[in-house]
């Protein structure tokens, strides 16, 4: 004989959202979207057995676990090592956290590959960084090595590493100016190795700028 948790005695849609109240033997049970209700045909009077609740715990719990992955995700671009990262915090089992990788994958939320390239781009130049700090900030981001490399190989024949370092010495030259120029020298070559540039490329711009 099956179990019972009792009867649905009121199913009441929550305002301004696509969830709804469901209420047994009088009493709040579970909070759930419209779309659970109305796959497992959730209605008043119905009989909540123990097998129905299992399975309507179950679809919950994993559409929780979708739109909190969703929100993170869409928040702005992620990597799918910072997602993985993100859910293990919030508890979840390493089970739940591939459905949602899984899940953002198909609807293209997560491409790696995507990210890599978009942030090379745009650091490189904000930053005026050589590849091996993106390197750093990419391994930072949790970008697995091949794409890594995949993706700096694609962009190296479009970076000029000397010019690079030469804009970057540039800029920060403006805020080093109030320093003798020993000083300046030491800072400036700091700088420029913890951006990434070669030796043989910080030698080119101190030589040209005399410093």
């Amino acid at each position: 004989m099956r179990t019972s948790h009792g009867i649905i005695t009121a199913i009441m849609v929550q305002k301004r959202t696509s969830r709804c109240s469901i209420f047994v033997n009088g009493e709040f049970y579970l909070g759930c979207s419209i779309d659970i209700a109305t796959v497992h045909g959730l209605r008043k009077g119905m009989n909540l057995t123990e097998e129905l609740a299992q399975k309507l715990h179950a679809d919950n719990r994993r559409y929780d676990i979708k739109q909190k992955a969703l929100n993170y995700a869409t928040y702005k671009p992620r990597t799918v090592g910072q997602v993985r990262q993100a859910m293990h915090k919030k508890g979840y089992t390493p089970e739940e956290i591939e459905y949602c990788i899984a899940f953002l994958h198909e609807f293209d939320y997560l491409d790696d590959t995507r990210y890599a390239q978009t942030f090379i781009r745009e650091y490189s130049q904000r930053k005026k960084a050589a590849n091996n700090r993106l390197r750093i900030e990419l391994t930072k981001r949790f970008i697995p090595k091949t794409i890594i490399e995949k993706v700096l190989q694609e962009f190296a024949p479009t970076i000029d590493t000397r010019e690079l370092c030469k804009q970057a010495a540039e800029k920060k030259l403006r805020a080093l100016q109030s320093r003798t120029p020993e000083k300046r020298k030491t800072a400036l070559m700091g700088f420029l190795q913890r951006q990434g540039f070669s030796w043989h490329d910080i030698k080119q711009v101190l030589q040209e700028y005399e410093i």
